[in-house]
């Protein structure tokens, strides 16, 4: 007896059919992302392509600020701002890129705000102690009340209860101070070392109040003194700097005394009472006499030399010794 087979044949078709159709369905909806994939990709282009226009616009912005600036105001300090600005805009890629480069718009707005509304200038470095009792030992922009421009003065801010604007300092040979006239006027050398802040801008600092002048001298035994005067003050280019000081303490004696009342005189204008020129003989630029009980700002000399050419200040050991650091202040009087 023949068995016969079951009929499955119908059923093996049915499921053979099931599968493909969800194969064919699966191929569709991978369609479909692919589409919304190559949308993205797009979105994605576009975005990069926004990114690298706001660059171009943020070169354009800069550009502009810079003319801006240079019509208004080319000198400091907003130029150190707009150097402050173009760092700010120096982007990374991608998203970054655009979320500085929005703050361009930002910083247009506070250059042309300071264009009509400027950073306070103060008249001194006492000025900028009262407003600011933790302000730091450094270089600062001043202009005093006498409509003229500023001018870059260090201001130390540790010494005796800070607030001092440093008009001399030496500390080494690096800078000559055997200098003409002009040199003197207008100031020579850096105010973070060895310089001489000009006797226009000294004049212009002491006629804006009542000063008085601080001087700190070591010798190279590191032995340190100082003069203090409660009142100091120096004419004019038109009365050629007449030195008036009063009001000696101190522990380096007054050697400052016999120049009260006297002219500046550098190599190349002779106002001294001497019948030479004592700034030849003496080799720097100083208020002489006849000639000097003190020159600060004379030849810088090695260890031990007495002689009035150097740096020296007669009652700091009876004697013409060449001193190895002196730093000169003035500060509002109290």
């Amino acid at each position: 007896m023949v068995k016969k087979e079951p009929k499955n044949v119908a059923k093996h078709d049915t499921v053979d059919e099931s599968g493909w159709c969800k194969f064919q369905k699966l191929s569709t909806e991978l369609c479909g992302i692919q589409g919304k994939l190559d949308s993205v990709l797009k979105d994605q282009r576009d975005i990069l392509k926004r990114i690298d226009n706001m660059g171009s616009k943020q070169t354009q912005i800069i550009n502009s600020l810079a003319n801006l600036e240079n019509q208004f105001n080319p000198k400091e300090p907003l130029n150190r701002r707009k150097g402050i600005i173009k760092e700010w805009c120096i982007c990374s890629t991608g998203f970054i890129q655009g979320i500085f480069c929005l703050l361009v718009a930002l910083a247009a707005i506070i250059i042309c705000s300071q264009l009509i509304f400027p950073f306070p200038i103060f008249r001194d470095c006492d000025e900028i102690k009262l407003k600011n009792r933790n302000a730091l030992s450094k270089d600062y922009l001043i202009q005093p009340h006498d409509g003229r421009p500023e001018f870059t003065v260090y201001c130390d801010m540790q010494r005796k209860a800070g607030g001092w604007t440093v008009i001399q300092r030496r500390e080494d040979r690096s800078v000559d101070f055997y200098r003409n006239w002009a040199e003197y006027k207008d100031g020579f050398g850096n105010v973070n070392s060895n310089f001489w802040l000009g006797n226009e801008q000294i004049n212009r600092i002491t006629s804006d109040g009542s000063f008085e002048l601080l001087i700190e001298m070591t010798d190279h035994l590191n032995v340190m003194k100082i003069a203090r005067y409660s009142h100091f003050h120096i004419d004019d280019e038109e009365s050629n700097y007449v030195l008036t000081i009063s009001g000696y303490t101190g522990t380096a004696g007054d050697s400052l005394a016999s120049h009260n009342g006297q002219q500046f005189s550098t190599k190349d204008r002779d106002n001294d009472k001497n019948s030479a020129n004592c700034a030849e003989a003496c080799k720097g630029g100083w208020w002489y006499n006849n000639c000097a009980s003190s020159n600060l700002n004379g030849l810088y000399l090695t260890p031990g030399t007495d002689d009035s050419k150097g740096i020296s200040w007669y009652h700091f050991y009876n004697n013409n010794n060449s001193l190895k650091k002196t730093v000169m202040m003035v500060k509002r009087a109290p």
